[in-house]
């Protein structure tokens, strides 16, 4: 006899078809946030890596051979005093090519703010006017320049124990790669009286990921915090 219990029903071909392209627009609209937000933890890593080398390498260079901070050379807009800097920190570093205000050490693609705007004062050479760059062996891109203590204060986000002339020390902790933009894979440190501060420790990094303004300067001390 004919068993009406052990029929089973299949799904139609449409049925299929209509899951499938449910699926497809699911994955379409979550895999690209998934993958941005797995980039960004990786590059806060990346950053937080970097900001531990390049502290140790200013103490190192000022607790061993260079005396205090304040005794470094703070002559603003001159790429021969910047790179006096970067020699007393150099050896304690693994330097794979270097660039006195030239490109070759930085992304050819200029640096973008948050909004996608190029960056301030951003350029192929790096960030900043009569810089010093160079590349670790990790690939990190680092960018040193003389800021005004106004400047400091507005684009950074760092006010306290400044410098003279403040160095900017910025890195692209992907290099060549993109995205090259603040607040992603581009972030900022401020070396002071005491060493090396993340941007925005003095401001509550009010300026990350606001898409008004072109200087998301601010951002490291933010993710320090966070991740």
């Amino acid at each position: 006899m004919f068993n009406s219990m052990s029929v089973k029903k299949a799904f139609t071909l449409s049925e299929v078809l209509i899951a499938m392209t449910v699926l497809g627009v699911i994955a379409a609209i979550t895999v690209p946030s998934l993958i941005n937000t797995y980039n960004d933890r990786m590059f806060v890593s990346a950053m937080k890596k970097n900001y531990s080398i390049l502290s140790n390498a200013f103490l190192l260079a000022r607790n061993f051979e260079y005396n205090d901070f304040e005794d470094w050379s703070h002559v603003d807009s001159d790429v021969e005093e910047i790179y006096k800097n970067y020699k007393y920190i150099k050896k304690y570093l693994y330097v794979i090519r270097e660039c006195k205000n030239e490109e070759g050490c930085w992304s050819k693609e200029i640096t973008k703010a948050y909004n996608r705007e190029t960056a301030e004062s951003a350029s192929e050479k790096g960030i900043g006017n009569e810089i010093v760059t160079f590349t670790l062996n990790d690939g990190t891109n680092v960018c040193l320049d003389y800021w005004s203590q106004a400047d400091t204060i507005t684009y950074f986000g760092v006010s306290n124990n400044l410098l003279e002339s403040p160095l900017s020390v910025i890195v692209d902790v992907n290099g060549d790669k993109a995205p090259n933009t603040l607040g992603r894979d581009v972030f900022a440190f401020v070396l002071t009286k005491n060493g090396l501060v993340p941007g925005g420790a003095d401001n509550n990094s009010v300026n990350c990921k606001n898409k008004g303004v072109n200087y998301n300067y601010d951002c490291a001390a933010k993710y320090i915090k966070e991740y």
